[in-house]
């Protein structure tokens, strides 16, 4: 058994060397959400100036069909003007319920009639933060639960094929202690959103390198296995869950710090796509 225990390891180690000699180079991502769509129409200026001046290059734009497509144009006008990419950004836990697609259809039909009236200033992907565990049925059914998100992401991965949009999806950490054995197989839940997807962020929410590239080297090997972009993430926001799990009180000066050990620990990994700050609208208030 320690035999085969040590060949499987060397294995793991030969592949993962391996994959990064042969990883193609990717450039390197400064990603936010923007939660608040509404906030663009009084506050565009203030938030692409504000983007420009930490380097943002990709944001996660919340999606609200109340919202004027005008404003969605006019935003991806300014921001590629910037050299930003912007994604489409939509989901909820509940979208894993019974009916919840029918929320992710609205979500595909209205980026359908979007890409399709204003091809100048259009998308550049989707990505998707659910949640599933927030939902009631990951306490009372987690293994339908977990099937029914595999499920809703599949769907996803189809309709944003069908538009010509990359697919990405939000992740907590602690997903590859999550097991499925179901109609798609069997495994850990974050090695099969890192192969199903076209990028992935991780949401690493603690005030630690250390911790948070401990909690990452799995992923981050998947990220090579199946040449999948990922891009870590940390908090800004003054969190109920402690202190730790977010730098509101630490600064920005020590998230800064925080993520450049993140980025020269994973320099090798050309997979290691970028690194996000959740929210904009914390970030703009976080202290130095």
């Amino acid at each position: 058994m320690r035999r085969i225990l040590t060949t499987g390891l060397f294995a793991i180690i030969l592949l993962f060397f391996s994959h990064m000699n042969e990883a193609s180079a990717k450039e390197f991502d400064r990603a936010t959400w923007i939660w608040n769509p509404w906030e663009l129409v009084t506050n565009e200026t203030k938030i692409i100036d504000f983007l420009n001046e930490k380097q943002v290059t990709k944001v996660y734009l919340q999606i609200d069909e109340e919202v004027s497509q005008d404003v969605y144009k006019r935003f991806i006008e300014k921001a590629n003007e910037a050299n930003i990419t912007v994604f489409a950004l939509d989901g909820a836990p509940n979208w894993i319920l019974k009916g919840g697609y029918k929320s992710q259809d609205n979500l595909f039909q209205w980026l359908s009639t979007y890409q399709q009236t204003h091809s100048t200033a259009s998308f550049a992907g989707v990505h998707l933060d659910v949640e599933p565990y927030l939902a009631k049925q990951w306490t009372t059914n987690r293994k339908a639960a977990i099937t029914s998100f595999q499920i809703l992401l599949t769907r996803a991965k189809t309709s944003a094929n069908q538009l010509g949009l990359p697919l990405e999806a939000d992740i907590p950490f602690w997903y590859d202690e999550v097991t499925y054995k179901n109609g798609f197989g069997g495994g850990n839940l974050a090695e099969w959103i890192i192969r199903k997807m076209d990028g992935v962020t991780i949401m690493a929410y603690i005030d630690s390198g250390r911790q948070i590239i401990n909690q990452t080297k799995l992923e981050m090997f998947y990220s090579l296995k199946w040449k999948t972009p990922i891009t870590i993430a940390v908090e800004t926001i003054d969190s109920h869950e402690g202190d730790d799990v977010t730098f509101y009180q630490e600064g920005e000066r020590s998230m800064n710090r925080v993520l450049l050990q993140v980025k020269e620990f994973y320099q090798k990994n050309n997979y290691h796509s970028g690194e996000a700050i959740h929210h904009v609208d914390s970030w703009m208030t976080l202290g130095k």
